[in-house]
């Protein structure tokens, strides 16, 4: 248990501060629009994006990232790394998939594969002002003058 409460699997795929923040950010990364509850991961129950093989695919990868993230820290690997990014490579591995082959969900995919190219553009900015905010913060000049 890493965070003090029992481990259960529905604690660690849903209930988990980690997992539902993970699930949160997906959400808004994707655009997608299903209930951060465990009936939803145990029977895939996504709402209206039941008719496409693309939700269900990204859930299912959302599962192992969390699984390897937990396991990674349980484990104390020393190249353990945050559940968003297991999420990530392998999505693009099974992007990278759908490019080369014929699906009807071609678009959809697509559409995966610009949301995400667009949060990862996000992120580095953010990183970014962060990093000029943190170079600026011990500098004699970003201290207010004394008058």
């Amino acid at each position: 248990d890493l965070c003090g409460s029992s481990e259960t699997i529905q604690h660690v795929f849903v209930e988990c501060s980690n997992a539902y923040l993970f699930w949160d950010e997906l959400r808004v990364a994707f655009g997608q629009d299903f209930e951060i509850e465990w009936i939803t991961f145990k029977y895939l129950h996504l709402g209206g994006a039941d008719n496409s093989d693309v939700a269900p695919a990204i859930v299912l990868l959302g599962l192992q990232a969390i699984w390897l993230a937990r396991t990674a820290m349980v484990e104390c690997h020393t190249d353990a790394r945050p559940t968003w990014d297991y999420f990530t490579s392998r999505l693009r591995w099974l992007l990278s998939i759908a490019a080369r082959e014929e699906y009807h969900e071609g678009r959809e995919w697509q559409h995966i594969k610009e949301r995400l190219e667009a949060k990862q553009l996000r992120d580095q900015r953010a990183r970014q002002r962060r990093d000029r905010r943190g170079a600026n913060w011990g500098s004699h000049a970003s201290w207010p003058a004394r008058g």
